[in-house]
């Protein structure tokens, strides 16, 4: 009997170059996010600068796990290349959400009620 569907065609070129762009898509994301939380401008994140975005309060569990994550080579600062590596492996999606990406803006912060 023959099937009434016809084999995909998948065209390589075209999935090569979605990847390729959605790779820069992530990393300009990646690059925007870090000179957000970088504040001081030294060219890495800290602790304290990862969980000030985070929940603006200095010293959060939850900042301490996240930065942990993405700290690759574990020597206490995120780099710009740390944080793209972060958001392109798998598990990125939570990492990105945590750090405000999932929606374009940065998550909102704790603070007094109005």
């Amino acid at each position: 009997p023959s099937s009434c569907l016809a084999p995909a065609v998948i065209d390589l070129d075209l999935m090569l170059a979605l990847n390729a762009a959605d790779a820069d898509a992530v990393a300009a994301e990646a690059d925007a996010i870090f000179g957000a939380i970088d504040t001081n401008g030294d060219g890495s994140v800290s602790l304290d600068e990862l969980s000030e975005h985070l929940f603006a309060e200095a010293g959060n569990p939850a900042a301490q796990r996240i930065f942990a994550a993405i700290d690759a080579d574990a020597d206490g600062e995120i780099s710009s290349a740390e944080l793209r590596n972060a958001f392109s492996r798998s598990a990125s999606a939570s990492i990105r959400m945590a750090l405000g990406l999932a929606s374009g803006s940065p998550p909102p912060r704790a603070g007094p009620p109005p």
